[in-house]
C-alpha cells in the first residue's frame, strides 16, 4: 500500500513539475522510447542551438557554449519569471 502511494505521489509531482516548466519557461518535453515492454521515458527537449554548438563526444554540454550567451538568456528569463511571481 505504501509503495502505491509513493508511486502515485511521484507521478503527480512529475506531472505538475513538467506543467510548470512548460508554462513558466516554455520548455518542451517528449517521450523517449526504451526497450520493448518498458514505459517511455519523459525527457526535456534541448534547444538545437545548444546541441549543435556545445555537445561533445561524451554528450556533455560545455560551459563555454557561445560565451555563455544562451545560459545568460535562460537565467535572465528565469529571473524575470521569478520576479513576476513575487
Amino acid at each position: 500500500m505504501l509503495f502505491k502511494a509513493k508511486v502515485a505521489a511521484s507521478e503527480r509531482y512529475n506531472t505538475r513539475l513538467e506543467a510548470e516548466l512548460i508554462d513558466r519557461l516554455g520548455l518542451k518535453f517528449a517521450d523517449r522510447i526504451t526497450a520493448a515492454g518498458k514505459r517511455p521515458v519523459r525527457e526535456m527537449r534541448r534547444d538545437a542551438r545548444i546541441t549543435c554548438c556545445c555537445s561533445g563526444p561524451g554528450g556533455a554540454i560545455g560551459w563555454n557554449c557561445g560565451e555563455g550567451r544562451l545560459a545568460g538568456e535562460f537565467q535572465a528569463r528565469a529571473r524575470a519569471v521569478h520576479r513576476q511571481q513575487w
